[in-house]
């Protein structure tokens, strides 16, 4: 799917990071170097997470300063401009965003446009009213800080969005379940899945002589409604077989994170984070007859973190440990008629949710700076990923499989090099 980002600040850029991980992203600005950045990989505004993810992510991402080659094709526009408040005038100024919205009605009028800027009440209205356009939505969001000191920060938080009832890419992907060919359809009146999501959080620092530290609280609760939920596989009658996307009851998701960072000097940084939760269906969900109803969401732990760890014990070499921690978590496992177990490897069965086990995936990775030449550098690098070789045991295999039934890390123990010059 193609995305239009306008605007690369801190809303738009991370929207854009994230986005970019699964989609192909256009990233507008009117600002060359910002571009510039962008498209080596740098980071414009100073964000761990943006500049970590744009450095080690495989992203399809693309800034540029070509509203036109951007907006042209994209099925949605997330509008990021800047809206400055004048506190003496009581007033807006939303002239960047009303300029984004000419050019996208001019270049596709088709295009669903995502307001993320800051707007006043009644705006989105307002504008549709302009532009008659009906395309034009605005995904709310509200924030409440309060500082009691210098060093800890309270923060209330309200936001909403929605996932359009559309073809994603995985309903592109063809998938072979028993040895028949299974894909994904659309109800007829399948409407959006909303969400509404409040959190509170402290954020407290402090420092202890060379070293820093910050530890971040955060509860979290989320309600869905008319959630996506997928039926049970049916022939169509051409031996394909449908599974059928719709409209459930809804759903809520509601946990805590922890997350703790502690720096010393310039030698050593540590951060992790762990995350409890706990999501379930309002009533329970059949999308299978071998299987009871039941109010699991499938592919979501209760449990799970991260940590990563640099030290840098002189200045050209670089030593990294990190690590991600994934909880025991229900996945569906279709199953094998008696006719389809006659075609491969894999006996004939009923379909089951299936406990997953719990994963540790850990990575170390080296890397040595070298000086070519006053702004030319020379990286070499090198590591391995999935130290513990946490890896699913129980794949299926053979012609009649199921290719949907994976879960955990992506790869077993691996080991890699790397060259990198940047100027």
């Amino acid at each position: 799917m193609k995305i239009a980002v306008a605007g690369t600040g801190y809303v738009g850029l991370s929207i854009a990071t994230l986005l970019a991980q699964h989609n192909e992203v256009w990233a507008v600005d009117i600002i060359p170097e910002k571009v510039e950045l962008i498209n080596q990989k740098k980071s414009p505004i100073q964000d761990d997470y943006i500049e970590k993810y744009l450095a080690e992510k495989d992203l399809n991402l693309t800034a540029t300063l070509d509203a036109k080659s951007a907006y042209k094709d994209a099925e949605f526009v997330v509008i990021a401009a800047p809206t400055n408040y004048d506190s003496k005038k009581n007033f807006f100024d939303t002239s960047a965003v009303e300029a984004v919205i000419k050019l996208v009605i001019e270049y596709n009028p088709d295009a669903i446009m995502v307001i993320k800027s800051t707007i006043p009440v009644g705006y989105t209205a307002s504008i549709r009213e302009k532009f008659h356009c009906d395309n034009i939505i605005f995904s709310p969001r509200a924030n409440l800080r309060f500082n009691p000191t210098q060093n800890i920060n309270l923060r209330l938080s309200y936001s909403s969005g929605f996932r359009a009832p559309q073809a994603f890419d995985e309903d592109m992907h063809i998938e072979n379940v028993g040895g028949t060919v299974a894909m994904i359809e659309r109800t007829k009146n399948l409407k959006e899945e909303k969400s509404q999501s409040f959190s509170a959080s402290a954020d407290i620092y402090h420092r202890f002589g060379a070293f820093q530290t910050n530890f971040l609280i955060e509860g979290f609760y989320t309600k869905l409604t008319d959630v996506f939920v997928l039926g049970e596989p049916y022939n169509r009658g051409d031996g394909v077989l449908v599974k059928l996307r719709s409209n459930g009851p809804g759903a809520k998701v509601v946990g805590v994170t922890l997350e703790g960072k502690l720096a010393y000097l310039s030698l050593l940084q540590v951060q992790a984070g762990l995350t409890l939760q706990r999501s379930r269906y309002d009533e329970p969900h059949k999308w299978h007859d071998d299987v009871p109803a039941k109010r699991t969401i499938f592919r979501t732990p209760n449990v799970y973190g991260y940590f990563t760890a640099t030290y840098i014990p002189i200045k050209p070499l670089s030593i990294a440990l990190s690590g991600t921690y994934t909880g025991s978590m229900f996945v569906q496992r279709m199953d094998i008629t008696a006719e389809n177990a006659a075609m491969g490897d894999m006996p004939e069965r009923k379909a089951e949710a299936v406990k997953t086990p719990k994963f540790l995936d850990l990575g170390v990775k080296l890397a040595y700076d070298f000086k070519l030449y006053k702004t030319v550098d020379l990286q070499l690098s090198g590591g391995v990923q999935n130290i513990l070789e946490a890896y699913q045991k129980d794949f299926d295999r053979g012609a009649n499989r199921d290719s949907g039934y994976i879960y955990g890390p992506a790869l077993p123990r691996s080991f890699f090099a790397g060259v990198k010059i940047s100027y």
